[in-house]
Formats: structure tokens, C-alpha cells, sequence
């Protein structure tokens, strides 16, 4: 079994963004250790979360709904808990603005 500490960063879009570059292939975890969304733009903003399962058809499930981020801020969306993907799925992201919010995520991959 092999581990390894990775770190993606993405700006969301007003589509879901897939926060990772593909879903979590077979045989892996991940193990989700740190999550933060920062504005950057000039006025607050909101971002969702959900946890994408694709197997063909994806399907999505809430992890934060619209959770506001205030101008200038970032915001801890995993405060201190862990959040564990399994085989084919994958975090999405989506702002009310195109390019005004990064998250980056920082992870614990397990092969």
C-alpha cells in the first residue's frame, strides 16, 4: 500500500468544476484532509460542494450548499473533520461567479 500527500487547487466555475483531476481510480481512497475556498473577487460570493459518484451516469450528493464567502475571506469547509472518496468519485465545486473563488484541497491518496 503506498500514500502519498497531494494538493490540488481549482477555480470555480458557475458549472461544476471537478476539484480533482479524475475521479479516484480503483483501488484508491482518498482521504480529504483540508479544504479551503478563498474569494478573491471584489464582492461576496457563495459556493457549493457536492460529491460526485460516476460510473457512467454521474450522480451528485450536497456536502455545502451555497455557503457564503465574504470579500477578502477564505473559508475552512472541512473544519477539522475528514472527508474519505472512494473508487469513481470525486468533489465538484460551483460558484455564483466565473473565476471568483479557488479551493484547494489537500489529501491523503491511499493505493
Amino acid at each position: 500500500m503506498a500514500n502519498a500527500f497531494l494538493r490540488k487547487t481549482v477555480t470555480a466555475g458557475t458549472s461544476r468544476t471537478d476539484v480533482l483531476a479524475s475521479d479516484v481510480a480503483s483501488a484508491t481512497e482518498v482521504v480529504c484532509i483540508g479544504l479551503i475556498a478563498s474569494n478573491k473577487s471584489s464582492a461576496s460570493r457563495t459556493l457549493t460542494v457536492e460529491i460526485k459518484y460516476d460510473t457512467g451516469t454521474p450522480s451528485y450528493t450536497s456536502y455545502i450548499t451555497n455557503i457564503p464567502i465574504p470579500v477578502g475571506s477564505s473559508v475552512n469547509l472541512l473544519d477539522g473533520g475528514k472527508l474519505v472518496l472512494v473508487p469513481n468519485e470525486n468533489l465538484t465545486v460551483t460558484a455564483d461567479s466565473a473565476s471568483a473563488v479557488d479551493v484547494h484541497l489537500s489529501y491523503l491518496e491511499i493505493t
